[in-house]
């Protein structure tokens, strides 16, 4: 954990992840402990927490397997090796690409409410976010560009 102030890069991703996360579920912890029950929003919160990261978990590990599929299924028929399939294939790669550089750590952000990793992970994690995920879009037009014509 850093101590120094939030690089661009930091605020430009916290303020694309705004009402999201911890910030929603103010009202309903501000009311469970107004009724003075601090021990339950306490209970509340860790189970919330619990359950929001083996969601996450199965999220990332989902995507990393679902797109992995694609590629065996892709090598083990040479009937499908044709070039839209090959397209999706390449969009198999952009979104395991994402699954394994930016979604565990976006993962541990989420759960943790700060950015726990050093300043240049940081840089990093958004470089290979936006470029990721714009290759995914890009993917997915060329893919439906090919299917419509």
């Amino acid at each position: 954990m850093f101590t120094s102030a939030p690089t661009p890069a930091l605020t430009a991703f916290n303020s694309q992840s705004e009402g999201f996360g911890i910030d929603t579920l103010a009202p309903t912890l501000a009311s469970i402990a107004r009724s003075g029950n601090s021990a339950r929003a306490l209970e509340f919160f860790s189970l919330f927490q619990l359950l929001k990261g083996a969601a996450l978990a199965i999220l990332v590990l989902w995507t990393i397997t679902a797109n992995s599929l694609v590629f065996i299924v892709l090598y083990k028929n040479p009937r499908l090796q044709t070039v839209p399939n090959l397209l999706v294939g390449n969009l198999a790669l952009s979104d395991l690409c994402l699954a394994i550089m930016v979604l565990p750590l976006s993962s541990v952000y989420v759960l943790a409410g700060e950015w726990l990793f050093p300043e240049l992970l940081c840089e990093i994690f958004v470089s290979a976010d936006i470029t990721l995920s714009t290759a995914s879009i890009w993917n997915l037009s060329i893919v439906g560009l090919d299917r419509y014509s």
